[in-house]
């Protein structure tokens, strides 16, 4: 399998659950999706998962939000599995969509890894170089 970049998984969110473009003025499109959700949504979270960690260049938070909402995701599915046909996108506790969250962080991801000559300590010489 190829690489799989943040916006390959931003894409095919996008491609297969428009209303996350605008979630709030969406609900009703958010709530039809439901009866395909659970097969699109595992697919996603693999996706997501197998994007490189260099390439998860996102603050401590948005970190664990995205880590939150690939978890929440994955329970919603396995809890329509096992109570049949009861779907539920879930929300983060600030009432984000889950599956939003996810799109959100991968978008503000790079497509290549940040170059590590920059990385480190900055040393000041006292000749106006650092």
């Amino acid at each position: 399998m190829a690489r799989v970049l943040p916006r390959d998984v931003y894409n095919a969110i996008d491609a297969s659950f428009a209303w996350t473009r605008d979630f709030r003025s969406q609900m009703a499109n958010r709530e039809n999706s439901r009866s395909y959700g659970p097969s699109m949504v595992p697919g996603i979270v693999r996706l997501a998962q197998s994007i490189p960690e260099e390439l998860l260049v996102l603050s401590s938070e948005e970190g664990a939000r995205f880590v939150l909402s690939l978890s929440a995701l994955e329970q919603a599915v396995l809890q329509n599995q096992s109570h049949g046909n009861v779907f539920t996108w879930p929300m983060l506790t600030d009432n984000m969509d889950c599956l939003v969250v996810v799109k959100e962080a991968l978008h503000k991801c790079p497509e290549e890894a940040p170059s590590k000559i920059n990385e480190g300590p900055i040393v000041h010489t006292g000749f106006g170089l650092s």
